[in-house]
């Protein structure tokens, strides 16, 4: 919300790797879609779909066996090199051995 904001902006980083969806949009944009409720809609809907898309491919992996699911995690998640092993283990509903596991043999 620094944006929002006229105070100085802090040196400050939060990184959440979450089930959710994040865009920003400029603020003469979002003045602009305020404005017209059709484009609020629209958004609304764009918005909405995409939420569905990506739940049910974060959602989809937990139907494949252990080493498809560890498989595909950086296919969807562009950050997967950052992500610590418990971590990984909790998004894939795997014990970290197995995780180590298949680290290996990858």
């Amino acid at each position: 919300f620094e944006s929002y904001t006229p105070e100085r902006l802090t040196n400050y980083c939060i990184k959440v790797y979450a089930d959710c969806l994040i865009c920003e949009i400029p603020k003469e944009i979002e003045l602009k879609i305020m404005d017209s409720p059709e484009s609020m809609v629209k958004l609304i809907l764009r918005l909405s779909q995409q939420l569905v898309l990506q739940n049910w491919e974060w959602s989809s992996i937990l139907w494949l066996p252990p080493k498809e699911r560890y498989k595909r995690l950086p296919q969807i998640c562009p950050d997967f090199a950052l992500i610590k092993i418990k971590d990984i283990s909790g998004i894939l509903n795997l014990p970290e051995r197995t995780i180590y596991r298949l680290r290996r043999t990858r």
